[in-house]
């Protein structure tokens, strides 16, 4: 198993993009230690609400579905399990990933990374993925249908809906494209060559991850421009620049939402941005307690709107 995906490091400069490329020389040193973990884990059916891992509408969503080396914090490892759902349950460092997805022939999958080799035998299909370097990774397989957009500098934008939501997946591609044009116009270049966003209802209002970003209110009265456009701001700050989201939450989600009003200044114009602008002082003066630090860790928020 090691050695049949290792083999693909070779393709890893058509994994990575930016700067690294362009100078046509990668220098790539490899420290190998092999540590082998069987696990097994069970996705359950039904989940509606607040779904982080499971079977949503038919869909598989599996964020961080695998062990993962804790970080080293103070001399500490940090194993602890926030006792508050709001945020992020896990922190990890960056790393390369290569893994294999293996599914019933005739779903999609979506993963974090690129597909360099497939194969289909019989009623089971398999997909090897290489990542560039990621916090964490996250796949989805199941019945959803792709709409497909690209950036002007050749990034793909995937939009993964379920079929009943499928009139909305040219608009969820385009919110994507938009926002990582100006993100990569306004803080930097989108460190990937594509980017999935995944139709998951249930999974809050969206849930990030590099590469990948699930969309839980696709289908959903008050539409899901905001969801879509935060979490895609999520590619630059806590992926590209990182931070400690179970200890320091602020540093991503706050500059994730300043991405919002990013977006919309450029895309809706100036008054949009200040109407947005003043949602925000709004949302804060609604909180528990409106003097609330913000740089407390994750689990120190009584709940999601505090949090949020």
């Amino acid at each position: 198993m090691f050695e049949s995906l290792t083999r693909h490091w070779t393709t890893l400069p058509e994994v990575l993009r930016g700067a690294a490329i362009s100078t046509g020389w990668i220098l790539l040193v490899t420290v190998v230690v092999i540590l082998s973990v069987a696990f097994t884990t069970r996705a359950d059916d039904g989940v509606l609400q607040g779904a982080r891992f499971g079977l949503t509408h038919g869909v598989l969503i599996a964020p961080t579905f695998y062990p993962i080396i804790p970080r080293i914090v103070d001399g500490q490892w940090q194993s602890q399990w926030p006792d508050s759902a709001n945020g992020d349950l896990s922190n990890s460092d960056t790393a390369f990933y290569a893994y294999r997805v293996t599914a019933p022939a005739g779903v999609a999958v979506a993963a974090s990374g690129v597909v360099v080799d497939q194969a289909q035998s019989g009623d089971t299909q398999s997909q090897i993925v290489l990542s560039g370097p990621m916090r964490d990774i996250a796949l989805a397989v199941g019945d959803l249908k792709l709409t497909q957009r690209t950036t002007a500098d050749g990034i793909s934008v995937n939009a993964w809906t379920l079929p009943e939501h499928a009139a909305d997946g040219p608009t969820l591609a385009q919110q994507g494209v938009d926002q990582v044009q100006n993100l990569e116009t306004r803080v930097g270049p989108y460190p990937f060559p594509q980017l999935d966003i995944v139709d998951a209802p249930g999974a809050f209002g969206g849930v990030e991850y590099p590469g990948l970003v699930y969309i839980g209110v696709v289908g959903g009265q008050n539409g899901f421009e905001e969801a879509t456009v935060h979490e895609v701001g999520h590619q630059w700050f806590y992926s590209l620049i990182g931070d400690d989201q179970l200890l320091q939450p602020w540093l991503d989600e706050a500059a994730a939402s300043y991405t919002e009003l990013l977006y919309n200044e450029k895309i809706h114009g100036a008054q949009a941005a200040r109407q947005y602008l003043a949602y925000f002082q709004s949302e804060a003066k609604s909180a528990s307690d409106p003097n609330l630090p913000i740089g407390l860790p994750v689990d120190q928020y009584k709940g999601l709107n505090d949090y949020a």
